[in-house]
């Protein structure tokens, strides 16, 4: 089986990753906001975009973990890794 078991959910989170980035990228243009000032951009948006880009990597783990395409513990490792790093 290749891929799917998951309905590629991670890349749904990824697109979710890409606009936030673009969001980001338009609030440091002066002209793209009301005041025409750029805007700082809050370190949690980035802190956000991070955690969301552990989540895509283990929602592609399990995916390919369930489909068949890695071993059947890839997904459990990658959970694991995931939560090891939370803790940190």
């Amino acid at each position: 089986m290749s891929g799917g078991s998951l309905d590629y959910a991670y890349q749904r989170v990824d697109t979710i990753i890409y606009k936030l980035r673009d969001m980001i990228f338009d609030m440091t243009i002066p002209e793209n906001n009301f005041n025409n000032k750029a805007r700082k951009v809050p370190k949690e948006y980035r802190k956000f975009i991070a955690h969301l880009e552990k989540v895509s990597q283990v929602l592609h783990d399990l995916e390919w973990a369930e489909s068949g395409d890695t071993s059947e513990d890839a997904g459990i490792k990658s959970i694991n890794r995931f939560f090891k790093k939370q803790k940190q």
